[in-house]
């Protein structure tokens, strides 16, 4: 019953401070037509019940499968396993990403074509399942993430040497 009340708080914490601050501006500042303003409050109140029921299904159910499977995928033993599904796990959540997608379309759409979108998007999926898979072995033998970042950021920089022109603003 916890999870019910914290993920309900959680979820008003998230949005009650920007709707209130839209209502003080909507009767103080802008005067939007109330049609206008009612539609932004029921919009808010579907939103806030749409997350809150994402939240809890996430809590109930997805976590705890993550975390069995988890379980089981370190008592394997077996690195190559692990590292895998990391990697295979970074991939998939990156390419299902909505943020991911529209920021490719849009780079699509700004470059005219030269960066195409898919490409992005694979190229940024794989970046992140690499790191998934570099960050479980830094879990696993203790490596500094320190050493970790600076040998990403120096990739990044030796790519940025041979990457196309076009290519290394969106970078």
């Amino acid at each position: 019953m916890t999870t019910l009340k914290e993920t309900f708080i959680d979820v008003l914490k998230s949005f009650v401070p920007l709707s209130l601050l839209i209502t003080i501006l909507q009767f103080t500042v802008v005067f939007l037509p109330m049609d206008v303003f009612i539609d932004f409050i029921l919009g808010a109140i579907l939103a806030s019940v749409g997350i809150y029921l994402f939240l809890l299904g996430i809590e109930v159910g997805l976590s705890p499968v993550g975390e069995m499977v988890g379980q089981s995928l370190s008592k394997t033993g077996k690195l190559s396993l692990i590292l895998g599904f990391g990697f295979l796990l970074g991939f998939v959540v990156t390419i299902a990403e909505p943020g991911v997608q529209v920021l490719s379309n849009q780079v699509e759409f700004v470059s005219g074509g030269d960066v195409p979108g898919v490409v992005l998007l694979l190229f940024v999926s794989l970046g992140v399942g690499i790191f998934v898979a570099l960050s479980l072995l830094r879990m696993i033998f203790n490596i500094s993430l320190l050493k970790l970042l600076g040998a990403g950021y120096m990739a990044i920089f030796i790519l940025a040497l041979v990457t196309p022109p076009s290519f290394v603003p969106i970078a």
